[in-house]
């Protein structure tokens, strides 16, 4: 039978009565009655419409996050009545006006791995730097690796917004997806590429209950009550028209397993039942591919004779090196899983472009199948959205109503025309012409300026060596037995506790490493303009001298030593700087010594206090040894040792050859580890970052027993005699 006869025999809009896919208590939470829904595309619909929801609001504004940044831009340009357009100015001006509004916040209390991304202190500008009523939190109530991975916006329990975009930094973009559109920057000036994403905005009962379900979050986690609302008012914009009318909303969680909640999986159970019951079309956008559960439905589908067709339309790769060679990683081997199953061509797998190639970065999370159900959220296609991080969608099924299966249709249309370039109109007759089939119309329409075009079979397969990494579990760290043998209890061993200490230390070395590879601090490392600087101040004749000069001056300003003393080495080389760096301390502790010697003498023994009285009481504390492990214990800061020895009449040729002696092992440290570290951040591949954390840790395991050893040497003399 032909596919054409096929869609023939089942046409949209008179399949028979079906078992609904939104059950609650299964594959939702509960389903809820909204009066108007409209689904908005792109971040230029998205925040204009919240930006006219907000200057409605009246009470309460709740804001639930992975990222929210307090610059984020809300309209392209001023408006014209002089509301603010940034986020923080406009939820600080609005609560200034309105006495009975408050806005709460609540954002991921993010890992160290988004720390360069993110920023360091989100609480500053949009706690302590805007009215006391907007408040901001951190939620930190997750499991292991975990996040809070909702996007979620409530306005007076009235209207809420669900969906793919963080009021976030580089979200902005119109459906035109312009190539080099200039508003299409961050408030630095700096561009980004197309950006495509979807949010699905809702009232009635339904924006209530997610109202309810943001609020419960925020008490359990601020130690302040959140009420609810008192007055019942629409806060729904004029001019936004909706797409559906008196439909019930399903929403669907994922909450991991967890001291404070049961597990949830209801994004996934909603999934599977959808893609089960799929009979003509699943149309996916998504941002990532990675879900096991997801790719064996699909595959499972694709092998049947009459199954549906499968439209995935993802971003051509993922964000950045370590991204792309672990999510990336295993899309690519899910592709292939999904092209094996295909054994009727009826998988598309395919990344949106624009006028001169260039590609749009896919980040909604959207599903439509057939014309039955049209689901849009912030769960990925991924393990962790399945079961890991905290995810809600919200889901219109039709339910036997023509107009809503129309309305899906037409969305659906409108999605796919947009990649295409064309109008809904046009890819729907397309359709039409197509026997019904999506896969004909695209490949018919493909080809144009804007562009669908299909993911290469090995994109991303060769990035694999890092997909082992725990970027996408399938439960939390926690319940797994690897994990249960070093809880509290079992960490009361010596042996087990010194193996975790040790794991910690490597983990939080490699995520600083990776962090920075990843960052635009990697990026400015690996620089042309960097390396060639670097290599014309290097060969000046008096960069070495220079660089003595900066550390001796540095230390006389009592800065820290260590960062002084990685600065020649970092410019000069290993060798070269070292030794520079020592003639600059050297210098600066013979300075020190000076001025304890001759200036402070009495005065400076009694301001130094008891532990300089002991430093220069016993004999053993003025010979070289027990400099040396003064410097490297350390007994005190470099510059206030400095002067102390030379307040207590210890000679300057042992105090300057204990010096010597105690910064030799640091200086080999850093020699030994700044090349295969530089190299880590200018070249970061697994060799590399492997060699810069074997450096680091035999440099740290090296100080720990030579420091050891020095010890020994300060507390025992030649006769054995303790120095206490």
């Amino acid at each position: 039978m032909s596919q054409r006869l096929a869609y023939e025999l089942c046409p949209p809009h008179a399949a028979p009565a079906r078992a609904r896919l939104c059950v609650p208590g299964d594959t939702c939470f509960a389903l809820r009655h909204a009066g108007r829904v409209r689904l908005l595309v792109d971040g230029d619909a998205y925040f204009g419409a919240l930006h006219d929801t907000f200057l409605g609001a009246r009470e309460e504004i709740l804001i639930v996050g992975w990222d929210v940044s307090a610059r984020t831009r809300l309209r392209p340009a001023p408006c014209p009545d002089g509301w603010p357009i940034e986020l923080a100015p406009l939820l600080d001006a609005l609560v200034r006006r309105r006495r009975r509004l408050r806005v709460r916040i609540l954002e991921w209390d993010y890992s160290l791995l988004y720390a360069f991304e993110r920023g360091l202190a989100p609480w500053i500008d949009l706690d302590w730097r805007t009215h006391r009523r907007v408040e901001l939190r951190l939620d930190d109530r997750h499991p292991l690796g975990a996040s809070l991975h909702e996007k979620m916006v409530v306005v007076d329990g009235s209207v809420a917004f669900v969906g793919g975009l963080d009021l976030t930094l580089r979200r902005w973009d119109t459906a035109e997806h312009r190539p080099s559109d200039p508003r299409r920057v961050d408030p630095s000036g700096r561009p980004y590429g197309p950006f495509h994403d979807t949010t699905l905005m809702v009232d009635g009962a339904a924006a209530a209950t997610l109202g309810d379900l943001a609020r419960a979050r925020w008490n359990g986690l601020a130690g302040t009550v959140a009420r609810r609302p008192t007055q019942r008012r629409d806060a729904w914009p004029e001019a936004i028209a909706p797409d559906m009318a008196d439909v019930e909303v399903a929403i669907a969680r994922t909450v991991a397993q967890g001291t404070d909640a049961p597990a949830v999986r209801e994004v996934e159970r909603l999934h599977l039942a959808a893609i089960a019951a799929a009979e003509r079309c699943l149309y996916l956008e998504n941002q990532y591919f990675t879900s096991d559960a997801v790719a064996d439905a699909l595959g499972s589908r694709l092998r049947e004779p009459r199954g549906p067709e499968v439209v995935l339309v993802l971003p051509a790769a993922c964000s950045g090196w370590l991204e792309e060679r672990t999510m990336g990683a295993r899309r690519a081997r899910m592709l292939a899983r999904l092209r094996e199953a295909d054994r009727f061509g009826r998988l598309r797998a395919l990344s949106p472009v624009v006028e001169g190639g260039e590609r749009v970065n896919v980040h909604g999370k959207l599903a439509i199948v057939d014309d039955r159900l049209l689901r849009v959220g912030s769960a990925n296609l991924a393990n962790r959205s399945m079961a890991f991080d905290r995810e809600c969608d919200l889901a219109i099924e039709a339910d036997g109503r023509a107009d809503v299966a129309r309305a899906i249709s037409h969305l659906r249309a409108r999605l796919v025309g947009e990649h295409l370039g064309v109008g809904a109109a046009r890819l729907e007759a397309e359709v039409r012409a197509r026997g019904g089939s999506l896969v004909a119309a695209i490949d018919a329409l493909h080809g144009g300026a804007r562009d669908l075009q299909p993911i290469a079979a090995c994109e991303g397969a060769e990035a694999g060596w890092l997909d082992g990494l725990p970027a996408d579990p399938c439960e939390p760290f926690a319940s797994t037995p690897a994990v249960e043998r070093w809880t509290p209890e079992a960490l009361r061993d010596p042996r087990r506790r010194g193996l975790a200490v040790s794991a910690a230390a490597v983990g939080v070395v490699g995520m600083v490493l990776a962090a920075v590879a990843c960052s635009p601090l990697g990026d400015a490392l690996a620089s042309p303009q960097l390396t060639e600087a670097i290599a014309r101040s290097t060969t000046s004749p008096w960069a070495g001298p220079l660089a003595a000069l900066c550390v001796a001056v540095g230390t006389a300003l009592f800065l820290p030593v260590t960062p002084l003393l990685a600065l020649p080495i970092a410019s000069l080389g290993p060798v070269a700087g070292a030794s520079w760096a020592l003639v600059g301390a050297l210098v600066a502790a013979s300075a020190g010594w000076a001025v304890g010697r001759f200036l402070l003498g009495r005065t400076g023994r009694r301001v130094a206090g008891a532990w300089l009285h002991a430093f220069g009481r016993r004999r053993a504390s003025r010979s070289v040894m027990a400099i040396a492990a003064a410097r490297l214990l350390p007994l005190g800061p470099f510059s206030i040792l400095n002067v102390a020895a030379g307040a207590a009449r210890v000679p300057l040729g042992p105090f300057l050859a204990g010096t010597m002696l105690g910064l030799l092992p640091g200086l080999a440290v850093l020699s030994g580890v700044f090349v295969p570290l530089r190299a880590a951040l200018r070249r970061p591949d697994l060799t590399s970052l492997a060699v810069a954390l074997a450096a680091i840790l035999a440099g740290a395991w090296l100080l720990v027993r030579v420091r050891k050893a020095y010890d020994g040497a300060l507390r025992f003399g030649r006769r054995g005699r303790i120095y206490k």
